[in-house]
């Protein structure tokens, strides 16, 4: 009996279903790994919360605009204001290892912020909040020594610069920061007890420049005579006008016009005089 080799079949089953109706919780969360804060691109204080954005409805001007809501002593790694679902920043809440983390004065951010390294996942609730609760989990030790050295370097170099700031050697002002640490865990005892640290310390070196308006000499003098501006005039369309300081005379208000501090009521400025031809007097200036 001779068998007949058989013919190559291929099948495709696509198969559809509706969504299962969520009934055993009310929230809706986003769960970040530590491979995607390791990996993604984070901002220059190197803040897990850069990656806290990928979540729907997640936005902050914080790492855009420079807005921070704290001061770079208080949290050096620059806690973001979050909005979530374009509900306020302060409804929100987050969590560290199951402690809340809020700074109680300014609760539109974290009081500490955990150190990239030090973060193991993120999860960005919404529905145990009006806004976003998220809470956070670090990392812990396990049975195999591990550990990690890391150090990222910013300065000023592909920055734009003011042209009209400059130092006085000609060099335009620096502004290097520089995010270092290091991160270590393994066991104390095997399958029992475990230990995690990191040290994570940000530096940072910069020339500070102002750009400020200089008054020019006559100012200096006291002389406002060449920033007088057209005369204005009452509602009706007649001249406003005005006492002289030091006189029994009046003129017309004009813009630019310099009043007579030490004149008219001291304290509403009611009734003052303007200086003569809009110059201080030289004992005065």
């Amino acid at each position: 009996m001779q068998v007949a080799v058989g013919a190559v079949t291929q099948q495709v089953t696509v198969a559809g279903a509706a969504a299962t109706l969520q009934t055993q919780q009310t929230n809706v969360h986003t769960t970040i790994s530590n491979y995607a804060i390791q990996n993604l691109p984070l901002n220059v204080y190197h803040n897990f919360q850069s990656v806290e954005l990928l979540s729907p409805g997640v936005a902050s001007l914080s790492g855009i605009t420079g807005s921070y809501p704290n001061s770079l002593a208080d949290t050096p790694d620059r806690s973001f204001s979050i909005n979530s679902n374009g509900l306020p920043v302060h409804i929100n809440t987050s969590r560290v290892d199951g402690a809340t983390d809020v700074f109680l004065r300014l609760p539109d951010h974290m009081v500490i912020v955990p150190p990239a390294a030090a973060v193991e996942e993120v999860n960005v609730q919404k529905g145990l909040t009006a806004g976003a609760a998220t809470d956070v989990i670090t990392k812990s030790g396990t049975n195999q020594l591990h550990g990690s050295l890391y150090g990222y370097h910013t300065d000023a170099t592909l920055d734009a610069q003011n042209a009209l700031v400059h130092t006085a050697n000609g060099k335009t002002p620096h502004n290097i920061q520089n995010n270092d640490g290091v991160a270590i865990g393994g066991p104390i005892v095997k399958n029992k007890v475990f230990f995690f640290g990191n040290w994570d310390g940000f530096f940072q070196r910069q020339s500070a420049a102002d750009i400020n308006l200089i008054p020019h000499t006559d100012m200096r003098n006291g002389d406002f005579s060449s920033y007088l501006g057209a005369p204005l005039s009452n509602a009706d369309g007649s001249a406003a006008m005005v006492c002289q300081s030091g006189t029994d005379t009046t003129t017309q208000l004009r813009q630019g016009m310099i009043f007579d501090p030490t004149t008219g009521n001291t304290a509403t400025g009611q009734g003052r005089g303007a200086f003569q031809g809009n110059i201080i007097p030289p004992a005065r200036a």
